[in-house]
């Protein structure tokens, strides 16, 4: 299941009398708090529902996660024992039917027009993956502006044309499902395996294989502080230096992350104050993210033979 083609479609599959153009696929864990309102979202799409089908893996809840799934008959749910949300992830492709695959996060709750980009999108036949956009869900100024600048990082590293600093986020993808059969399925690492998708799919065709839109948006439940944001720069720290064994990435440099500063402070008409706020907020991050890289490198050290 790791980057090896596949037959997630084998032939003797039995046939819906109608079949969705696009399978959602969700992983989930423990998120009774969250889970109800990604539902809600995705059972409010403005495309038809014989369009789409839903399909949720329980990757091992223990509480009411999977419950309140099984109360709506439009979701397929599944379960994955092996645990690891690309595991989960994995489950759900090769039970799936729709010619694209579409991902989010089961604490995100994706726009009423998600799927309806998705499809517009995806009519280019050269685009093979889609990435979009992530906004918040409250009402918070610092990470607001933290999620400007992300949405402005992401829109530079997908107009780069540099497949060295590509990367991916499942909380809000969509891949042909062509492309899994190609390229095989995600690695089921811990974290990072949408990076390493993504970047295995650059190199073997072409960064002209992805592309982002700013709106195909989810909003993202989970992330409700600042201390929340640091905490998973650590974590993406962690993982990139662990999946570097499996695919080198580039972090982007200073003098790029700068841009991507002025570009958002720019387009977003920052005051004085605020454009010295995200200034310390980003300097906060990167420190974050030296230093649990730092120590994971440190780490794998001391494992090594």
């Amino acid at each position: 299941m790791n980057g090896v083609p596949v037959e997630i479609f084998p032939a003797d599959m039995p046939l819906l009398e109608t079949m969705p153009k696009i399978s959602v696929v969700i992983p989930f864990y423990n998120v009774e708090s969250y889970i109800e309102r990604c539902i809600q979202g995705l059972l409010a799409q403005s495309i038809d529902a014989d369009d789409f089908e839903i399909i949720m893996v329980d990757n091992n809840s223990t509480d009411q996660s999977a419950q309140i799934v099984a109360k709506y008959p439009e979701i397929r749910l599944l379960c994955e024992s092996k645990q690891g949300s690309y595991a989960a992830r994995n489950c759900g492709i090769a039970a799936s039917v729709g010619e694209l695959v579409a991902f989010t996060d089961s604490d995100c709750v994706p726009r009423d027009d998600w799927l309806s980009k998705i499809c517009g999108y995806m009519q280019s036949p050269d685009v093979e993956v889609l990435v979009g956009s992530r906004h918040i869900a409250v009402q918070n100024h610092d990470l607001s502006m933290l999620f400007d600048y992300e949405n402005t990082k992401d829109a530079f590293v997908f107009a780069s044309q540099q497949p060295e600093i590509y990367y991916g986020h499942t909380n809000n993808m969509a891949i042909r499902r062509s492309l899994f059969e190609s390229q095989g399925l995600f690695n089921e690492v811990y974290r990072g395996a949408d990076t390493i998708f993504v970047r295995q799919v650059v190199d073997a065709l072409s960064t002209d294989k992805v592309l982002y839109c700013a709106d195909m948006i989810v909003e993202h439940l989970e992330l409700e502080t600042t201390e929340m944001y640091f905490h998973k720069v650590k974590a993406y720290a962690r993982s990139r230096e662990r999946n570097k064994r499996v695919r080198h990435t580039k972090p982007l440099s200073l003098l790029q992350r700068f841009k991507i500063y002025l570009k958002t402070i720019r387009e977003h008409r920052y005051s004085i104050f605020d454009r010295i706020r995200l200034f310390a907020l980003l300097a906060r991050g990167m420190s974050n993210w030296s230093i649990a890289g730092s120590l994971e490198r440190f780490r794998s050290s001391k494992e090594l033979p």
